[in-house]
């Protein structure tokens, strides 16, 4: 990746906060997040894994491609494959070609991201503590340079904030409406 323009650096900044500032349904947010990522980093694939905060795993939560049946049902004990290993350590992975016999590569047979060659994960970190993590892959053998793991981590300390911040609009919005139900029961 060429050095960024002070220009393309000021629209790229413009198109993050419209995102983060506009979207508050949760699932649009990480829908946008990562057509955002895969435009500005050139790869085949972005997939938003978030921590359950009951449970600490991390959950399939976000996807460039269509995945109706994997959202909400992929989960990820912390640790277990490389997504995982990224949340439990902070640290980012990257793999240039044949990631999938990373030993730490976890298969999901309804992915078919299992077999790309190039593998970026990185975790999004709020406050100190790993709310989740971003995975990006190529169908082909990709280094990824620092200057795109700087402007991925960049990306996600800005949706870090955005993410929670949706988390708690989606929960204020659900208490709304358990209180406006029992309202209507109590005057039944």
């Amino acid at each position: 990746m060429k050095a960024v323009s002070a220009q393309l650096e000021l629209d790229l900044l413009h198109k993050i906060i419209h995102i983060i500032s506009d979207t508050t349904d949760h699932s649009e947010l990480l829908r946008q997040i990562c057509k955002l990522i895969v435009g500005v980093i050139k790869s085949d694939s972005c997939l938003i894994y978030l921590k359950d905060e009951k449970t600490g795993s991390l959950v399939l939560s976000g996807s460039h491609n269509p995945h109706p049946d994997a959202l909400g049902r992929i989960k990820l004990k912390l640790g277990e494959g490389i997504t995982g290993w990224v949340a439990a350590h902070k640290k980012p992975v990257t793999i240039s070609k044949k990631a999938y016999e990373d030993p730490r590569f976890k298969y999901f047979l309804n992915l078919p991201e299992d077999r790309y060659e190039s593998f970026l994960s990185l975790p999004i970190i709020l406050h100190g503590h790993t709310t989740g993590v971003i995975n990006l892959q190529t169908r082909k053998s990709h280094v990824y340079r620092e200057s795109e793991i700087e402007l991925l981590t960049t990306i996600s300390k800005l949706a870090a904030r955005a993410i929670d911040n949706a988390r708690l609009f989606s929960e204020m919005s659900r208490r709304q409406k358990e209180i406006e139900t029992l309202a209507q029961v109590s005057r039944l």
